[in-house]
């Protein structure tokens, strides 16, 4: 007896059964066909790249449904990049489409890609690309575009970063890049810049431009992190009465203000986060929460190693570039790749932008114009204050203060590096955490 026998009997005793069953069998078969449908069909996006049928994983093939996989190195290998591209415009183009494929593809004599300069200068490129730097428009290098070929510029908005990790071998440009962002910010004039260059002058001609007076020594540092946390605080008490202001810039338009935001460029922070442990608690309070309010952090280094950098402050971090580096286990904590130990030239870089998947190789740009700086401005005087802090804190200890009390009267707030600075210098007493 075959299957047919079975299915007539089926049919004849019981009917709602069979019913049912053949309900569900035609159900099965109309998803089949609306899914083979719906892949038939996908539409390429305005750049004739296919999102719809790539899960970020596998690719679908439109033919057979079969799923294969893409190789990792996409994101940092240039034919690996054309092929990716190649693949889905194919794919967009459907199973008929070859002829309209090879349109949408660029000529094969577009397809070589311009080499980058081994040497560029930061106002050579704002002449020849027109140019104008900004707060939310800074110039971070020359680059290939990866579908014309051609050279063009790359930059992005502060505000987006959060902060930046500049990393590097000393002698690769890691300098170049902090000077050339700060220098821009400076002439553009929409912001406030703070400045700690321990051991180096990599900001000296910036000197009398910044907010503050430079801080060359961790005292001063320590110093000038403290004003920045209670500055952070004290915006955050202002914007607390808008929940549903976000970023400063918000802020400013609801209530018209004028609040700027604060960029602080640290190098060798390194050096610095080596030394202190305060100065670490301070930069991890600082990147925690800072965005919001419209203070933003940039760190330069040589060792931004997990156990020199909080992971926090790390984490923070949204634009990062690495240099030459000499450890593939640094290259790859920074950018998530060890491609920067590849790299040979000075000032060339492989930077992550925020939002946007793969790596970018930049040309660092050099300054050596500096007649376009404004004029210098008058400064806040920033001297470390630490015996001032220490006699102030004793006092207020004898007055029954408790020690959350103490880090909100002197440092203006009460987590973090200040309550561990008030525990630090009240180990020994007995006082109250509440």
């Amino acid at each position: 007896m075959n299957r047919k026998f079975w299915l007539t009997l089926a049919r004849r005793f019981t009917p709602k059964l069979y019913a049912a069953r053949r309900l569900v069998e035609l159900d099965d078969i109309e998803v089949q066909r609306k899914r083979a449908h719906s892949l038939m069909h996908i539409a390429p996006d305005a750049n004739a790249r296919l999102g719809v049928a790539f899960d970020g994983e596998t690719f679908r093939n439109l033919d057979d449904r079969a799923v294969f996989t893409m190789l990792q190195n996409v994101a940092v290998d240039p034919i690996m990049q054309q092929l990716d591209r190649m693949e889905r415009l194919l794919i967009a183009a459907g199973p008929s489409g070859a002829q309209k494929a090879a349109e949408m593809l660029p000529a094969q004599s577009d397809l070589a890609l311009s080499p980058l300069p081994q040497y560029v200068t930061l106002a050579n490129l704002c002449q020849r690309y027109n140019f104008a730097p900004s707060y939310h428009n800074i110039l971070l290098g020359e680059t290939v575009n990866q579908v014309t070929g051609k050279l063009e510029l790359l930059s992005g908005d502060m505000e987006n970063f959060v902060h930046a990790l500049v990393t590097g071998m000393t002698g690769y440009g890691k300098s170049w890049q902090l000077k050339a962002m700060a220098k821009q910010l400076v002439v553009a004039g929409d912001c406030d810049l703070a400045f700690v260059d321990y051991g180096v002058n990599t900001f000296g001609r910036m000197a009398r431009h910044g907010l503050y007076p430079i801080a060359d020594t961790p005292e001063m540092t320590i110093a000038l992190f403290r004003v920045l946390v209670q500055e952070m605080h004290r915006r955050r008490e202002a914007m607390a009465e808008y929940p549903e202001v976000e970023k400063l810039s918000q802020y400013n338009q609801v209530t018209g203000d004028t609040m700027r935001p604060i960029v602080l460029f640290c190098d060798e922070a390194s050096v610095l986060f080596d030394k202190s442990s305060e100065i670490r608690g301070l930069a991890r309070d600082l990147t925690g929460m800072g965005r919001k309010y419209g203070i933003g952090c940039a760190f330069g280094g040589t060792d931004m190693k997990v156990t020199t950098m909080p992971s926090e402050t790390r984490g923070n971090c949204g634009l990062r570039m690495a240099l030459c580096l000499a450890e593939p286990q640094l290259s790859r904590s920074i950018i998530h790749s060890t491609a920067a130990v590849n790299l040979s030239d000075k000032g060339r870089a492989l930077m992550r932008l925020p939002g946007i998947a793969g790596l970018f190789e930049v040309q660092c740009p050099v300054v050596e114009n500096w007649s376009d700086l404004p004029g210098e401005r008058e400064q806040i005087t920033l001297q470390p204050e630490q015996q001032t802090d220490r006699k102030r804190i004793l006092d207020l200890h004898e007055q029954g203060m408790s020690k959350r009390q103490i880090s909100q009267a002197v440092y203006g707030y009460a987590g973090g590096a200040a309550h561990g600075k008030v525990n630090e210098i009240l180990s020994g007493t007995t006082v109250s955490d509440e």
